[in-house]
């Protein structure tokens, strides 16, 4: 299961996701929808570690991976495939 409590991040100084928070069971399936610019991919990419938490966690199978880098989520089963 992964889940995010109270997400924030962004780029540089700049806040794009503020306090989001989502749960999609094991095997589940979620969409994450909203107009270019709303901040998808940004939700993305901190969630499986291409961006820092500012804070808030990204829980997945009930740790908490905010603080481990890409390559350790990945060893752990998180796979991101962008679009294109």
């Amino acid at each position: 299961m992964l889940e995010l409590i109270d997400l924030h991040t962004g780029y540089g100084r700049s806040d794009v996701v503020h306090g989001v928070s989502l749960t999609v069971p094991t095997d589940g399936v979620a969409a994450v929808m909203g107009h270019n610019g709303a901040g998808k991919t940004t939700l993305l990419r901190a969630a499986v570690g291409l961006l820092p938490v500012r804070s808030g966690k990204v829980l997945f199978d009930g740790v908490d991976v905010s603080k481990l880098r890409p390559s350790a989520r990945v060893a752990r089963g998180m796979a991101y495939v962008p679009q294109g």
